[in-house]
C-alpha cells in the first residue's frame, strides 16, 4: 500500500542483539542465533511469514 509512496522505503538492518521482555524484571538478551528458528518457521509459506 505505501510503498509506492515516494518518501517511503523498504530498508534491511543486520540484527546485532534483541531484548525478550518476558516479565517484570524478566529480560534477556538474544543473539541473532537465537532468534533464527529455521525449525519452526520452515512449516509456513514464505508468503505468511513476510
Amino acid at each position: 500500500m505505501y510503498a509506492d509512496f515516494g518518501d517511503f522505503a523498504f530498508y534491511r538492518l543486520p540484527v546485532i542483539e534483541a531484548h525478550l521482555v518476558a516479565g517484570f524484571g524478566r529480560i534477556q538478551t538474544l543473539t541473532p542465533d537465537q532468534l533464527r528458528d529455521t525449525w519452526r518457521a520452515s512449516g509456513f509459506p514464505e508468503s505468511e511469514i513476510i
